[in-house]
C-alpha cells in the first residue's frame, strides 16, 4: 500500500472520541435544493442518460375584488323590517338588486361596472338610514315650532 495514500485514510472511529469534544456552535446550513431534480432514464450498455424536467410555467392571478355591500343592504333590511320602518324598503330593494349586480360584474372581471353599481347600492344604503332620519329630525322641528306658535297665540 502506498504510504502517502494511508495518511488519507480517516482514522477508525471511536464513539468515545465524541464524548470528550468541547461543545461549539454550529451554523446550520441548509442542504441545496433543485428546483427540477434529475430523471433517470432507461439505461442502455453502460451509458446512463441523465435528464431534468423543463420548468413549469406559474401564473399568479391577481383578483381584485369590489366591496358590494350586499352584507350592509341585508342587515339594514332585517333592522328596519323589526322596526316598522317600511319606506326604507323603497331604498332598500334597490340596493340589493345593485349590490347583487355589482357581484355579477366582479365574477365576469368588469371592475368597473361592478365599482358603479356598488357605489349606487351604497349611497341607497345611506338614504336608506338619513332620510328618515331627517324626517324624524324635521317633523319634531314642526311639532314643536307649531307647539310654540300655539302656545303664544293663547
Amino acid at each position: 500500500m502506498d504510504p502517502s495514500r494511508e495518511s488519507q485514510n480517516p482514522p477508525p472511529y471511536n464513539p468515545d472520541y465524541i464524548q470528550h469534544l468541547p461543545v461549539t456552535q454550529h451554523e446550520y446550513i441548509p442542504a441545496p435544493t433543485t428546483l427540477n431534480p434529475p430523471i433517470l432514464q432507461q439505461q442502455t450498455s453502460n451509458t446512463v442518460v441523465v435528464g431534468s424536467e423543463p420548468p413549469q410555467t406559474v401564473f399568479i392571478q391577481h383578483r381584485v375584488t369590489v366591496a358590494d355591500n350586499q352584507n350592509l343592504t341585508v342587515v339594514l333590511m332585517i333592522i328596519c323590517g323589526i322596526l316598522g320602518n317600511w319606506l326604507t324598503f323603497t331604498c332598500l330593494i334597490p340596493a340589493l338588486i345593485f349590490s347583487k349586480q355589482s357581484i355579477e360584474a366582479s365574477d365576469r372581471g368588469d371592475i368597473e361596472t361592478a365599482r358603479k353599481q356598488a357605489r349606487k347600492a351604497l349611497y341607497l344604503d345611506l338614504a336608506a338610514i338619513f332620510v328618515p332620519i331627517g324626517i324624524g329630525i324635521i317633523t319634531v322641528i314642526l311639532f314643536s315650532f307649531v307647539r310654540f306658535i300655539g302656545v303664544r297665540a293663547n
